[in-house]
C-alpha cells in the first residue's frame, strides 16, 4: 500500500479479499476503483465507490480521496483480524457507512486484553474519523514492523 501512495495511487477498496498473501509476502490485488491523487481526485457523483464494512469515513462523501483513507480500511481490516469481526455492521450498507462516520470504534483492549498496547493504539489511530489524526504509511510500517519483530 505504501508503495501504491508513494507512486500517488489510492486503492480506495482495501478489503480482504483484496489481500493475497503469496510465497510469504502479502500482496495487495484489485485497484480497479484506484485513482492517481491530483488535484482532479474527486469523487464525481454522490455515489459510493467500494466496500461499506472498510469504508473510510471520508470516502462517503462528495471530497478528495487520499492514502489516509486507505489507512482507515487497513486500520478496519486490522481490527477485524484481532476481534473476528468488523467493527461496525448494520443491514443496510447505509446504515454501516453512517457507523463509520459517527460511532466510536468498540473497545479493542475489553475485546482482546492479550493484545499489544502498541498495536491497539496502532488500530485506534488508524482507525481516527479525520483523517489529518491517522499515523502515516512510514509510521504504520514502524510500529507493525516492531511488533512482528517483538513476535
Amino acid at each position: 500500500m505504501a508503495h501504491a501512495h508513494d507512486r500517488g495511487i489510492v486503492h480506495r477498496d482495501l478489503k480482504p479479499a483484496n489481500i493475497l498473501r503469496v510465497d510469504g509476502r502479502v500482496k495487495i490485488m484489485d485497484f480497479g476503483i484506484a485513482r492517481q491523487m491530483d488535484a482532479d481526485t474527486l469523487t464525481s457523483t454522490y455515489a459510493f465507490l467500494g466496500t461499506p464494512l472498510y469504508a473510510a469515513p471520508e470516502a462517503q462523501l462528495k471530497t478528495r480521496i487520499g492514502p489516509e483513507a486507505d489507512l482507515y480500511s487497513l486500520g478496519v481490516l486490522l481490527f477485524e483480524m484481532a476481534s473476528g469481526k468488523p467493527p461496525f455492521q448494520g443491514e443496510t450498507p447505509f446504515e454501516i457507512l453512517d457507523r463509520h462516520r459517527k460511532e466510536d470504534l468498540p473497545d479493542l483492549a475489553a475485546l482482546r486484553p492479550d493484545l499489544p498496547a502498541e498495536l491497539i493504539g496502532l488500530i485506534l489511530g488508524l482507525c481516527a474519523k479525520s483523517p489529518a489524526d491517522r499515523p502515516d504509511d512510514s509510521r504504520t510500517l514502524a510500529v507493525l514492523r516492531e511488533l512482528a519483530g517483538k513476535a
